[in-house]
């Protein structure tokens, strides 16, 4: 199109016009060139689930390899420890460890348990008893150490420190090692 310029006004609404529009169409091809990369990003870590003509499931990965997928659940389990939770129950005095379906595991301490919890992994179990004592035990019952000042209600583990309310009513939060951290 062609346009007869026929004063200075004229001039700058023309160069206003196509100053508008080189940044409408500026910020376009950003955002087009930005969406693009990110759109590439994601699709070269994407993988896809497959099955071969034998009928088995495989994931197919952007570099052309692929795995089956048990032994991509396999390795999951491994990494991420599917293994299922279990649960404490105080029988009598004695720490039962229940599978989820109530299923006895195993019977650990010594009969004067009051309290118990698992650590975050369910490796370690502190038992209060009902002489104030906190004993750790691994989960397969051996003790580990006992710790506290014998005038303990209950302990429950916080992260990897534990938390141990006394007869005072007072929570010392303790190390594993049992070093007492703070009293409050």
């Amino acid at each position: 199109m062609i346009q007869v310029v026929q004063s200075d006004e004229d001039v700058q609404i023309i160069e206003r016009h196509y100053k508008g529009i080189k940044l409408y169409y500026g910020y376009k091809s950003i955002t087009l060139l930005v969406f693009c990369f990110i759109f590439s990003a994601l699709s070269t870590y994407s993988q896809t689930e497959a099955t071969t003509v034998e009928g088995k499931k495989v994931i197919l990965y952007p570099d052309g390899t692929w795995k089956a997928l048990e032994e991509v659940n396999k390795t999951h389990k491994k990494s991420y420890g599917d293994k299922p939770m279990n649960i404490l129950k105080i029988n009598n005095g004695k720490v039962e460890i229940r599978k989820d379906n109530g299923a006895l595991v195993r019977t650990i301490g010594n009969g004067d348990a009051i309290a118990a919890d698992f650590n975050r992994d369910q490796t370690l179990v502190v038992i209060t008893t009902v002489k104030g004592k906190v004993e750790i035990r691994k989960e397969n019952g051996v003790l580990v150490r006992s710790i506290g000042n014998g005038d303990a209600t209950s302990a429950k583990w916080y992260g990897d420190e534990i938390a141990i309310t006394t007869t005072k009513g007072k929570t010392e939060l303790r190390k594993e090692n049992g070093a007492l951290i703070r009293t409050f």
